[in-house]
Formats: structure tokens, C-alpha cells, sequence
């Protein structure tokens, strides 16, 4: 019984199966990059699956795989419409364009001291993303039927099971009141309630 490890870095995609002891006896990596789009710089989420599906049947004929873990970077989401597309890209949290918004962010993001967002540069403000793309984007954006989080993301492709995960909404997106354990203000402000999953 092995557990792969599917960890999307910044600047590398690697796989790791582990043993029951959770000593690895198997890796392989790829560069993580991303494209410059139009307007801002997205993730490739279709090439990183094509390199996770090689990989993991390579290793399935290799291992009795039992479980996969995902673990990713943050500030990243993943806004899908009613047939599971891609409504815009997955946008890379390094882009700075979104900044151009910020004055307006800031009047409508919700308070550090519920949050424990800190104010952040570029996208590292998950929220600050997603008010840009409401705003550059609105058509695509209302598309919106299922909004997650990275890494659950790709448990999704996975399983075709849609969840939120509280570590994941809670790093630094300005989405979640942990102390409340709830949704923030700007949920509703970016009209997205309908698109949490359980």
C-alpha cells in the first residue's frame, strides 16, 4: 500500500510515492511555469493534467497505490461554469495587474482582525484576484457555478468531487472568518455563495 504525493510548487510539479513507512521510493518532477496571457499570466492547469495523468499511470504499474495526497501553492482558484470549463483562466498569483484595483479592494475587503489576511502585494490576496476578474471580466465571471480552491482543484479532477477545504480558503484569501469559522463579507460581494461547495 503507497500514497502518491501529486505537489504543485511554484516552480516545479513533482510526484512522490511513498511507502507505508513514508519513506519515498519514487519521484519524477516537471518545470511549473506560466503563460503570458492577453491580460495577465495564468497557470496551465491542462498541461500540469496531462504530466499528472502519464505520471500517475507509471507508477501505478510500479506501485499498489492506495491514496493521493495534493498538496499546492496558495492563491490560486479555480472558476468553473455549468460543464466543468474553465471560465478564464487560472490566473498566476504573481501578477501584479491586479494592483491597478487595489484603492478599490481595499474599501471592500473585510478586516485583518477577522481574517488574518495580511494586505498583500500582486494576487497573493486570493480576493484581490477575484474582484479583478469580476470587474475586467464580468460576463465570464457570472459564468461562475463552482469556485475552488487549488488544491481542491485537483481533487475535483480526481474524483469529480467538489469540496472547500477551511486551510485552503483561510491562507491569506480574505474569503474566511476563522474565529467565526464562516464565510467573509466578500463572498457576498463578489456574489460567489452559490458557487462554495460543501
Amino acid at each position: 500500500m503507497y500514497t502518491f504525493i501529486f505537489d504543485i510548487g511554484k516552480t516545479n510539479i513533482k510526484g512522490h510515492v511513498l511507502d507505508p513507512l513514508g519513506d519515498s521510493v519514487w519521484s519524477d518532477s516537471m518545470e511549473n511555469y506560466s503563460i503570458k496571457g492577453k491580460d495577465y499570466n495564468y497557470v496551465d492547469v491542462i498541461e500540469i493534467e496531462k504530466w499528472l495523468l502519464t505520471t500517475l499511470r507509471r507508477t501505478t504499474q510500479l506501485y499498489d497505490i492506495t491514496a493521493i495526497n495534493v498538496t499546492t501553492h496558495g492563491a490560486c482558484a479555480v472558476l468553473l461554469n455549468h460543464e466543468g470549463k474553465l471560465c478564464l483562466p487560472v490566473m498566476d498569483y504573481e501578477c501584479d495587474i491586479v494592483e491597478e484595483i487595489s484603492a478599490d479592494y481595499n474599501s471592500v475587503r473585510p478586516d485583518y482582525h477577522k481574517t488574518y489576511s495580511p494586505n498583500l502585494s500582486m494576487g497573493l490576496n486570493l480576493g484581490r484576484q477575484l474582484y479583478w476578474l469580476k470587474h475586467k471580466y464580468p460576463k465570464q465571471f457570472k459564468q461562475t457555478h463552482l469556485v475552488l480552491m487549488y488544491p481542491q482543484y485537483w481533487v475535483w479532477r480526481l474524483t469529480n468531487i467538489a469540496i472547500t477545504e477551511v486551510t485552503s480558503l483561510g491562507c491569506h484569501t480574505d474569503l474566511w472568518y476563522p474565529q467565526q469559522a464562516s464565510y467573509s463579507s466578500l463572498i457576498d460581494t463578489l456574489n460567489i455563495r452559490h458557487a462554495m461547495p460543501p
